[in-house]
């Protein structure tokens, strides 16, 4: 059997979601939407970075999608892409399709500089070639009323479904955040109206956005939707932390009775300190993806500049201060530059350093 292996074209669109909505959504009874959830991958202009193979008489039968956003981490950009919608018709599977379509995204993306790439999921198909979990977070699940201090200025409003014109605005807060996606405007209102990470519910999910405002001024959001189980499950946040928890405070306050779960990665203590301050505990999980460095000698010199700057050593280089056995292990030192690591364990040097923080990869830009 010949099978062809190929970027997409824009052509190809309307058959590569019909494939994905089959694999996706129907299994679960719920009704094809992945078209409109992920409105920037399946996207005319992001249609040369959807992989598909295809059958002698040129049906698609397989498809990979990447998209590619880079993250900036304290001001610094790293190139990465995002992997998702990785699926195979059952007549075809267990033949190796997917593996060698992947393999085929592997090379291209190395070609093209990209340094880091972050996979939805964990299965074998992509452990096996090198893809693996790092960096972490504290999942929360939030059932009592939060304390919240009366003093604190300004005033929160909820929006249900329909979101308010004022997003632009909001997406100048994510903007702000040290560590991000690099994300427009325009993609943040597409990416917040169709809400990618509520797969567990029919589209469009019962969306909510919590907006907190200083003298009229934005500087907090939260927003989410009512999953499966009716718990209002928060997909991102930015801005203020003392903002945000008062945003969380006044949902409880309105809508009592529904639980709230909100993920924060290791990075972000002031918000893991305020939830602890507040008797939310959390249990540690490692981020939902794995991630692979694509290409070394890009991924070093990219981050080579942020460690220079974290470090409290004058002329500090990464790559002639990393260790032997990790300079090249894609493995080793994805799991030395991300894994967090008891401080005492570190060697004094790297302290100030790592672990570096990645961008939640199930927030809006999630794929």
């Amino acid at each position: 059997m010949v099978i062809n292996i190929r970027k997409a074209h824009r052509e190809d669109l309307p058959l590569i979601v019909d494939l994905v909505n089959s694999i996706f959504k129907e299994p679960k009874d719920l009704p094809p939407s992945m078209g409109k959830q992920f409105p920037t991958l399946f996207a005319e202009n992001n249609a040369e970075n959807l992989y598909l193979a295809e059958n002698e008489q040129g049906e698609i039968i397989s498809h990979n999608g990447i998209k590619k956003h880079p993250i900036v981490i304290n001001g610094h950009q790293l190139s990465m892409a995002s992997m998702g919608a990785v699926c195979t018709d059952p007549d075809y599977q267990g033949q190796g399709i997917a593996t060698r379509i992947l393999k085929e995204i592997f090379t291209r993306l190395k070609q093209e500089n990209i340094a880091l790439l972050t996979i939805s999921g964990g299965r074998s198909l992509y452990t096996r070639q090198g893809a693996e979990h790092t960096s972490g977070k504290r999942d929360y699940v939030i059932e009592k009323k939060l304390a919240l201090e009366d003093t604190f200025p300004g005033e929160v409003k909820l929006w249900s479904g329909r979101f308010p014109e004022e997003l632009t605005s909001l997406s100048r807060i994510y903007q702000q955040e040290n560590v991000r996606y690099l994300r427009s405007s325009r993609e943040f209102k597409q990416l917040a109206k169709n809400m990618p990470p509520a797969q567990d519910v029919p589209f469009p999910p019962p969306k909510l956005l919590l907006s907190y405002r200083v003298e009229g001024q934005p500087a907090a959001y939260v927003l989410g939707y009512l999953d499966s189980k009716k718990r209002f499950k928060v997909v991102e946040y930015a801005g203020q932390r003392r903002a945000v928890i008062h945003c969380l405070g006044y949902f409880q306050k309105v809508r009592p009775g529904i639980d709230v779960l909100v993920s924060v990665p290791f990075y972000d203590r002031v918000l893991i300190n305020m939830l602890q301050q507040a008797g939310c505990r959390g249990e540690e999980s490692c981020l939902d993806m794995t991630y692979k460095i694509i290409n070394l000698d890009i991924f070093l010199a990219q981050i080579e500049p942020l460690a220079a700057e974290l470090s409290c050593e004058e002329n500090f280089s990464l790559t002639e201060e990393l260790p032997a056995k990790t300079k090249d292990d894609s493995r080793k030192l994805l799991h030395f530059i991300f894994d967090k690591v008891e401080t005492a364990h570190r060697k004094a040097q790297w302290r100030n350093i790592l672990p570096l923080p990645l961008p939640s990869p199930t927030g809006l830009n999630f794929i």
